[in-house]
């Protein structure tokens, strides 16, 4: 445990579990109807990782499996999904009283290259064709069967399909996380989050959501079902022709007031099937009652009218390229439709304020007290792995910087010195807030005593030039200045990137003498470098486009952007590190790795996000910074499939941002490789990026600050989730027997042309050794 409560981690207030119409949240505890395999194993703790979770390659990212299990503490809990050589999802169930800690653990593939598609058995393996979660239900539908049974009522049911039929019909989930956030968690198309609370304890504030990953596909049809039962509401659409093609909406959800044996009106979808050319796909559509007349169109679009007994659908329909490419209209069309019933009329033309995924409302028609909602969402672009992308054109020079690698023979190599949390106040004399167990070494508290008085003499604090230092003794800010340059002296990296919090000040003066002091040290020196913000960098007085400014004007060696100004944050960008003469690795000036960098925000703009659950919590990368990595991925993968060269067609890459991903919380004490100190402190919206990560495939490792006093990395889907480790001694916290360290990563490609990322840690106490050398990435 941390000694004393942290600045940057009190949230202050209980989450408060939303009250949602749409679901039958029941209080009376439930059976559960789940095998659940119990351990006891010891708690977190150090040492290597020594279970591996089973690879499974398919020619797209699928669910291919599906459990829950339980333990008594939440690490063996986890380490029941590695025994299975699976991977744990999202967030702590707490089926019973009985049980700790249960995870739904998850069988995912990995996407394989062109050349390895036909070595797979589609045939004879099965993934998950889609997932709901069913309130005030009896029974799954009879095209599915049931995964769990969480509360009195409540299931969740699953339907699995050949990998070959499902890719063919793209009926498939791409992923799958249980979360603790329904209303902004992958809050974007492809992702269907079940507004039903999962977990058991209703003591506890805290709620349990599925959210699954479909791909994004237009919808090339629709069909109306009338009378159809509310048991079978799933599994209606399947009967009609052709067999396997017409899926059932992507949920019909009721008001906890309206009856279980109402029937409905089910509108079936067909999507753009694998091998369609070109044909026509849902661009808008809205719901009204038969006596009504649809809406007439402009230009020359084409509509339909689908008439019921009850209902009336109007669908307008446009042509796009079925090549993955673009939307050359760039008009949204419809890839997700659901249906809502209730007995409260919603007022609001955007019904996110009952249903959370950001849904719009296209028509009520009421049956006799039931309205009945029809709910679309919309996308810019489709292609089969599920993704879209909005940036828009990037203008050359406001994203991507180039930097050389370091030449050594026939091999060449990239050394990154990573700084986490320096939370520098501009006071070099700032106490320490838990400083270092014994002594101090000699040399650094001279250097920090010369650093003290330099600065102070430049700042205009002090005018004395008399060598005597009634503090030299004491831990103070200035020691972190100290650790710094002996980082930057015994490792002479070739880039350093400061990963957030680098300062943590309270007023402005403060705040430009802090910025100026870590920026002094990298160029002083002539060593290129980038940064991140963190949450408390914009304390003090400056936002963050200002901060940008002074730690970018008149500095040499400064990589740090703006990035797109269209999408959200500050200082989204890339650093492309090239070949510094021609070689087998391609021509002089071609990428031969690559470094990404994302903001990934602060504390939560409650206005802008109204319905957060705990407006305490911390921020989360937005859909349009993934859109915007997509982006920069894919058009750097299209780049180097048109080259020749092998060696290019792979370029790894890592990505920098400050606050970790809910993916590192995941890691269990056998499978990260470092030390764990304090729980992590992630968003509590999953965003989604890890995602992506896992998908576009390039990224081999993430690296995070935030938590100063975890240093791991977890290795999870081909993805090192890491650590840096914090060096901050001023007002930074920490543990006194936790030494404060620093992250090194390593690229090289040897004369085999082989890629190799490699990472180790120098501590304060002798930054002069290694510590924990590993291998991150070798291929």
């Amino acid at each position: 445990m941390l000694a004393r409560v942290r600045e940057d981690k009190d949230r202050g207030l209980t989450r408060k579990k939303f009250c949602l119409a749409a679901s039958v949240l029941l209080a009376v505890a439930a059976v559960i109807t789940i095998v659940v395999v119990l351990t006891q194993q010891s708690g977190d703790g150090d040492g290597n990782a020594t279970t591996s979770v089973d690879s499974l390659t398919l020619p797209r990212m699928a669910v291919a499996n599906l459990t829950l299990v339980g333990g008594f503490t939440v690490d063996s809990a986890k380490e029941q999904c590695l025994t299975l050589g699976w991977i744990p999802t999202g967030v702590n169930w707490e089926t019973s009283s009985s049980i700790r800690a249960s995870y739904l653990c998850m069988q995912q593939s990995l996407p394989v290259g062109e050349d390895e598609v036909e070595a797979v058995d589609l045939d004879g393996t099965s993934v998950l064709r889609r997932l709901a979660v069913l309130p005030d239900a009896e029974s799954c539908p009879s095209n599915m069967t049931q995964l769990a049974n969480p509360r009195a009522n409540v299931l969740v049911c699953v339907d699995f399909i050949s990998a070959s039929e499902a890719f063919s019909t793209q009926q498939y989930a791409m992923d799958l996380m249980t979360t603790s956030e329904a209303f902004y968690s992958h809050d974007t198309p492809g992702w269907v989050t079940w507004p039903v609370d999962l977990k058991l304890d209703d003591t506890d504030e805290t709620s349990v959501f599925l959210s699954v990953r479909y791909p994004v596909r237009p919808i090339t049809a629709l069909q109306v079902l009338s009378d159809v039962a509310s048991d079978t509401v799933y599994a209606a659409c399947e009967d009609l022709e052709p067999i396997g093609a017409w899926e059932s909406p992507e949920f019909v959800l009721r008001s906890e007031s309206e009856s279980v044996t109402t029937t409905n009106d089910i509108v079936c979808i067909r999507r753009l099937q694998a091998g369609d050319v070109s044909t026509s796909v849902l661009l808008d559509t809205t719901v009204i009652l038969p006596s009504e007349t649809c809406p007439v169109l402009a230009g020359n679009a084409t509509s339909t009218e689908i008439t019921s007994d009850r209902i009336k659908v109007c669908a307008e329909w446009g042509v796009i390229p079925s090549n993955n490419s673009s939307n050359p209209s760039n008009a949204p069309f419809v890839v997700e439709l659901a249906q809502y019933h209730t007995i409260e009329a919603i007022t609001d033309t955007n019904a996110s304020t009952a249903i959370p995924g950001n849904w719009s409302l296209i028509g009520d028609t009421p049956t006799g007290d039931i309205h009945k909602y029809f709910l679309v969402r919309k996308s810019m672009i489709s292609n089969s792995s599920g993704d879209e992308t909005g940036v828009g054109e990037i203008e050359d020079g406001t994203v991507t910087s180039t930097v050389e690698a370091t030449r050594n023979q026939t091999a060449l190599s990239f050394r990154v010195l990573q700084i986490a949390d320096l939370h520098l106040t501009g006071d070099p004399d700032y106490p320490c807030s838990s400083g270092p167990t014994g002594a101090i070494r000699a040399s650094i508290l001279e250097a920090a005593s010369v650093i003290a008085r330099e600065l102070k003499q430049a700042n205009g604090s002090s005018n004395s030039t008399s060598a005597s230092d009634p503090l030299y003794n004491r831990c103070r800010e200035a020691l972190t200045i100290a650790f710094l340059d002996e980082l930057l002296d015994v490792e002479q990296p070739d880039f350093v990137v400061f990963s957030g919090d680098n300062v943590h000040t309270s007023d402005a003066t403060n705040h430009s003498l802090a910025i100026g002091t870590f920026t002094d040290r990298v160029e002083s020196r002539g060593i290129p470098w980038a940064a991140v913000f963190g949450n408390h960098d914009t304390e003090g007085g400056f936002d963050r486009e200002e901060m940008l400014e002074l730690m970018t004007s008149n500095r040499q060696f400064a990589h740090v952007k703006y990035g797109p100004r269209g999408i959200d944050g500050v200082g989204n960008y890339e650093v492309e590190v090239v070949a510094p003469v021609a070689g087998a690795w391609g021509s002089e000036g071609s990428t031969v790795f690559r470094m990404y960098f994302l903001d990934s925000h602060a504390n939560i703009d409650a206005q802008r996000f109204p319905l957060v659950a705990d407006p305490s919590s911390y921020d989360w990368v937005k859909e349009t910074q993934i859109d915007f990595y997509r982006e920069l991925a894919r058009s750097h993968a299209a780049e180097a499939s048109e080259t020749s060269n092998a060696t290019n067609s792979s370029i790894p890459a890592v990505m920098f941002f400050h606050i970790p991903l809910a993916e590192y919380a995941l890691a269990s004490s056998s499978d990260r490789i470092g030390e764990k100190h304090e729980a992590t402190a992630s968003a509590e919206v999953n965003c989604g990026l890890f995602s992506a990560l896992v998908e576009l495939g390039d990224v081999k490792a993430t690296f995070v600050g935030h938590d100063h006093v975890n240093e791991y990395c977890y290795l999870r889907q081909g993805v090192q989730l890491c650590y840096g480790g914090g060096i901050g001694l001023g007002r930074a916290y920490g543990l006194r027997n936790f030494d404060r360290r620093a992250r090194v990563i390593e690229w090289s490609l040897d004369s085999e042309q082989k890629h190799t990322i490699r990472s180790w840690k120098r501590h304060f106490q002798d930054p002069t050794q290694i510590q924990s050398l590993e291998v991150l990435y070798s291929e």
